[in-house]
């Protein structure tokens, strides 16, 4: 009984990790790649996680504006001035 169950289990568990995939593979088409360059201006939202205790407050300007990207570490990982 318990070998019966176990292979269901193995049976479904592969299922649902091919269908993930193939999901996953269907909405990467869709997916747009972004490629910049230092000294690209990139809109960067700023939240309240990256500022200092104190600084942070809803309507000042700096949290949502345009930022230079100053250095590229990898694709998607940049360093841009916060103020």
């Amino acid at each position: 009984m318990t070998h019966y169950l176990h292979g269901i289990y193995k049976k479904v568990n592969e299922t649902i990790i091919y269908n993930n995939a193939k999901y996953k593979a269907l909405v990467d088409n869709h997916r747009r790649r972004m490629v910049f360059e230092v000294d690209d201006l990139i809109w960067a939202i700023l939240t309240r996680d990256r500022f200092l205790v104190g600084e942070y407050n809803k309507l000042k300007e700096r949290k949502i504006s345009p930022r230079e990207v100053l250095e590229m570490i990898m694709l998607i990982e940049f360093i841009f001035p916060i103020i």
